[in-house]
């Protein structure tokens, strides 16, 4: 009932309890947490973690307004808190001891539990100077760090040239951007559109250009590494269910198919491939879109059932 993607802060240097064997001792989340870390380096792996710094759960008991009331959040002409993030709030990154505290935290997550990357939530709402900053004093503790985040352009307080957007990524050479441009060009846009995958008569210089990483000719990107590449993630329908959404009388064999053309897509583009767990075993959400507080049922992966087991190989 409260589970939310875990995208509720409440205190950002603390360990998430969902993973921990005894979630009300403190050093078990700590400690359980830097054994994973470290199980899934041994396994020839590196961990990202989501990181949502654009927002918290409430405000209004969070410590930061505690300490200064008003000053950690943005607001309108009116005086009234900004909800750009729809969370009832909006952090002011670009105000100098929340940029601080930003930079401090993601620090001490890569000083103290040796993680490989950030993917920063809702990222447009950040400004681009604190970002680079960021970059600038991780790369100095771990000089392959990996970000990246979700680059809309929301009409956030902060004027449009500072927010860390698609549109500003020759600001942030270091970042990648989710590139919907991929995606809704590949499988169409969210919600009444059909792509390039199932729809052959499409612009065939712009499927090619994404395929050679959205970059060339100036196109989107400064480079193809700024380019994540992807069809179906955590958000919208997965793309098997709207593939049962939009195109009529398939079989499930074309289905599979379809879904096999579309992780192809991504793994050969140039850029950085995307795969949305459980995307290669026909995922479905029951042909919900917006899963965020939807239970385990809705949101479950089977990861035993050997059903697609050709297709994940």
């Amino acid at each position: 009932e409260t589970y939310n993607w875990g995208y509720d802060p409440v205190q950002y240097n603390v360990p998430e309890g969902w993973y921990s064997t005894d979630p009300n001792d403190p050093y078990k989340r700590i400690n359980e947490l830097r054994q994973l870390i470290d199980e899934i380096h041994h396994a020839g792996m590196r961990v990202t973690m989501d990181v949502v710094y654009n927002h918290v759960y409430d405000s209004d008991t969070f410590p930061f307004n505690k300490l200064v009331p008003g000053y950690f959040f943005r607001y309108d002409e009116r005086g009234i808190p900004t909800n750009v993030s729809g969370c009832g709030n909006d952090i002011a990154s670009e105000k100098r001891m929340a940029h601080k505290f930003i930079l401090d935290s993601i620090r001490y997550w890569v000083r103290n539990f040796n993680l490989d990357g950030f993917r920063f939530d809702l990222m447009g709402l950040l400004d681009y100077e604190t970002l680079n900053i960021a970059y600038n004093t991780l790369k100095q503790i771990k000089p392959n760090i990996m970000l990246y985040g979700e680059g809309w352009n929301l009409s956030t307080g902060l004027i449009e040239t500072r927010r860390a957007t698609i549109n500003n990524n020759w600001a942030l050479p270091n970042y990648a951007f989710f590139n919907d441009v991929f995606r809704n060009t590949m499988r169409g846009e969210p919600f009444n559109n059909i792509g390039f995958i199932y729809d052959y008569n499409r612009n065939y210089s712009l499927v090619e250009e994404i395929i050679k990483g959205s970059s060339s000719k100036c196109y989107l990107f400064q480079a193809p590494s700024q380019s994540v590449n992807y069809v179906e993630c955590h958000d919208n329908y997965t793309f098997y269910d709207k593939l049962s959404k939009d195109v009529n009388n398939l079989t499930e064999e074309e289905k599979q198919k379809y879904v096999m053309l579309s992780l192809g897509l991504v793994v050969l583009s140039i850029g950085i491939p995307f795969i949305h767990a459980g995307e290669e075993a026909m995922r479905s959400k029951k042909g919900i879109d917006n899963t965020y507080n939807a239970s385990l049922d809705i949101n479950g992966i089977d990861l035993l059932s050997n059903k697609y087991s050709d297709i994940v190989d």
